[in-house]
């Protein structure tokens, strides 16, 4: 299958294994590329409509999805040219603030509906998070992990900032609304970047499995968070393209390709 982008021209080329579209149709937004046979293909497809109903009753295959996109957003940070300007990663639903102490339920379901990710879920998802969730206040300086360790938790940082930093030269200042590691977390990859607190932070923290369990509960909540992660990553991926004059960038195309036959997803996917 030809594959090529309205604005930029060939990106390449996609054979068996291949998924084609899926996630556009996660992140409900029109498909970024075409996609001509270029030989007899027979293939499996699967609408959008189908696709709610199966992530309602398989959660895991939600949880693959998170997995897959996270680890492609991964994947594209690192992909960046040197000289690129630090992310910021910071909402601008957040109100500003100094340190936060001793949130009440209320009010930590408040600070979590500011994060672009959980904007649209349920008051009850929020609560649920928010118990679950631990709260903790970090003086400058605190290391809060290092590059290569194992990710086990996340960081929804309410005031204060944090500084990322890596050795291929990745910069990120992560402020309020920042969820810090739960990319690598979710995609169950190590840390790709130091972690150091750089003002007084106010987080809400857990193991990413207590993060599952909530999403498992309210699957609304999960696949918000999904349709953001795929919205972000398709951003991330014409800017990669523009930078690089339309050249491929191959973990669109090649993800589960016959040339990475574990790492193929249950099904292929095509616009709906």
């Amino acid at each position: 299958v030809h594959l090529e982008r309205a604005a930029s021209g060939p990106i390449g080329h996609g054979g068996p294994g291949t998924s084609i579209g899926e996630l556009g149709m996660v992140a409900r937004q029109p498909a970024s590329l075409s996609a001509v046979a270029e030989s007899d293909v027979l293939s499996l497809e699967l609408d959008a409509e189908t696709f709610l109903d199966l992530v309602e009753d398989h959660f895991g295959i939600l949880r693959h999805f998170l997995r897959e996109v996270c680890g492609r957003l991964i994947d594209g940070w690192q992909r960046q040219p040197p000289g690129t300007p630090a992310e910021v990663w910071r909402s601008s639903r957040a109100p500003a603030a100094g340190s936060l102490r001793d949130l009440d339920l209320v009010e930590r379901i408040f600070q979590l509906r500011n994060f672009a990710t959980f904007d649209r879920a349920s008051i009850n998802a929020l609560a649920e998070m928010g118990r679950a969730l631990s709260e903790v206040h970090l003086p400058a300086g605190e290391r809060l992990w290092g590059e290569g360790e194992a990710a086990r938790h996340v960081v929804l940082v309410l005031a204060g900032e944090a500084e990322g930093t890596s050795r291929s030269g990745f910069r990120v200042l992560a402020g309020r609304g920042a969820s810090l590691g739960a990319l690598e977390a979710i995609a169950a990859r190590p840390r790709w970047y130091e972690a150091r607190v750089t003002s007084p932070l106010t987080a809400l923290t857990g193991e990413i499995e207590v993060l599952f369990d909530v999403f498992e509960d309210n699957q609304e909540m999960a696949l918000g968070f999904l349709t953001a992660m795929s919205r972000w990553w398709l951003t991330l991926d014409a800017q990669l393209a523009d930078r690089h004059d339309g050249a491929a960038t191959l973990d669109v195309t090649r993800i589960g390709s016959a040339d990475e036959p574990e790492a193929a997803p249950p099904v292929a996917l095509k616009e709906a």
